[in-house]
């Protein structure tokens, strides 16, 4: 059996329970149904406890979804509470938060006027072929460079006039709504004392795969501990309050937190955290991701969201996910271009012609073949060393699942990794057809059928 299973299925035993008798759903509560009326209760009676992730999502939205989302927190506030720990790190990483609004305006800028270069590139093509005349090109050229710089000038506008207002903490609107919903509802910090003690059975905890906080073992020491400082000051307010049920709410969708399925989904929190909270205060433990959140919470308050606004809230956070995959590691740009040209150039000896990639594409390169896409994605070695596959495996996903296999296309991807790590790439399957070679030597090897389709030269 593997270890991580085993220390699942025993995760609640107790020397001083193994001979107490058992029923079939006894340490597996994780696992039960859910359903709208465990979701009701929860928001008339139990506690709903905010992750940072959800809180900085608030500066990604929309401001109609924001409205939206704070509004239906509003609704249900007399339950919300967050650890210390969640308020510290929102302060943190509330200015990240905010650059990355003035990331992706310089994003959509920047793409703005790429298409303007191929729509000059396209124009002059055109003029030439029918001997259009320079002053009538230049004119056309001219309307084209008008309607773009003066939407790039208005986009600019709109960074300026939010981030005045966002980087002022007296007149942020989300800071000030949230300090409303937040009165008196934030735990308190660890004591000195408290906080070694902590840090040390954290490190304990990932040095033996325990939930949560293994997943972010290679983050800097005092990022490494967070997630395990979240949930202990969890489990000690629990035993405090008494609390019956207990929401956590959260876009972290790391598998130190959650049980996922076959193809990465998160199906529920980890039985681990269940039977430990359940342990610890007699309280059952839900998970819910922030899109799943303001659904359930907005039919139970009564709150009508739109299906729009959902589907918003759902990408933002997927999109979070996947801006953290582009930076894992400190990837060194000229060795993914380096890695990434010399793929490329053989890519093109075996018939795949390369595609232009959106702003927001997370991948390194992007080819078509016949009637399929490949996205590839270089890992450095350090990243395959510290499991980063597992985090790829979940990104994969949660890209894969923003397409539909339609007009007969399909989808794919590719790990050019490094060096050969040691590692079973079967672990890595996402979906039913997807392709995973490295670069050992000069020679790209990859796993079995590989070769057929010609994505690497030899197989393993």
């Amino acid at each position: 059996m593997d270890p991580m299973e085993l220390a699942q299925d025993s995760s609640s035993e107790d020397s001083t329970e193994r001979n107490i008798p058992r029923g079939l759903r006894d340490g597996f509560r994780a696992y039960a149904t859910v359903h709208e009326e465990d979701y009701r209760r929860i928001f008339q009676s139990g506690a709903v406890v905010f992750d940072t992730n959800a809180l900085l999502n608030l500066y990604r939205y929309t401001p109609a979804v924001c409205s939206d989302f704070l509004n239906v927190m509003s609704a249900i506030s007399g339950r919300i509470w967050i650890p210390n720990q969640v308020a510290a790190e929102f302060w943190r990483n509330r200015d990240s938060a905010l650059a990355d609004f003035s990331k992706a305006t310089n994003q959509a800028t920047q793409a703005l006027r790429k298409g303007l270069e191929t729509q000059g590139q396209a124009l002059e093509t055109w003029a030439n072929r029918i001997s259009l005349s320079n002053v009538e090109k230049e004119g056309l050229l001219n309307k084209i460079r008008e309607v773009t710089e003066s939407t790039v000038s208005r986009i600019s506008s709109y960074r300026g006039a939010w981030l005045e207002e966002a980087q002022d903490t007296s007149k942020d609107r989300v800071l000030l709504a949230l300090e409303v919903l937040l009165a008196d509802r934030v735990g308190s910090p660890f004591t000195v004392k408290e906080k070694r003690q902590a840090a040390s059975e954290a490190v304990k905890r990932i040095e033996d795969k325990v939930p949560p906080g293994y997943e972010d073992k290679n983050k800097p020491p005092e990022k490494r501990v967070g997630d395990y400082f979240v949930w202990l000051q969890i489990l000690s307010e629990c035993r405090k309050r008494s609390w019956q049920d207990v929401l956590f709410v959260t876009g972290d969708t790391k598998p130190d937190w959650w049980r996922h399925d076959d193809r990465g989904n998160a199906r529920g929190p980890r039985v681990e955290l269940c039977e430990e909270l359940h342990h610890d205060s007699g309280a059952t433990l839900y998970m819910l991701q922030p899109e799943q959140f303001l659904q359930h919470a907005a039919e139970a308050a009564g709150i009508n969201i739109s299906t729009l606004a959902l589907a918003e809230v759902e990408k933002v956070d997927k999109d979070a996910k996947l801006n953290r995959i582009k930076i894992s590691y400190g990837r060194d740009r000229q060795e993914v271009l380096r890695a990434v040209g010399k793929y490329d150039q053989y890519l093109a000896t075996q018939g795949f012609r390369p595609l232009l990639m959106g702003p927001d594409c997370p991948f390194d390169l992007v080819v078509e073949k016949g009637l399929s896409f490949y996205y590839v994605k270089y890992l450095p070695s350090p990243y395959v060393a510290h499991d980063g596959l597992g985090e790829m495996k979940i990104a994969y996903n949660e890209w894969a699942s923003q397409f539909d296999s339609t007009g007969g296309y399909s989808v794919k991807f590719v790990a050019l990794l490094s060096s050969a790590p040691s590692v079973s790439m079967s672990s890595m399957d996402v979906r039913d057809e997807s392709y995973f070679v490295w670069n050992s030597f000069g020679h790209y090897m990859g796993t079995s059928g590989v070769k057929s389709i010609g994505l690497a030269e030899a197989e393993m």
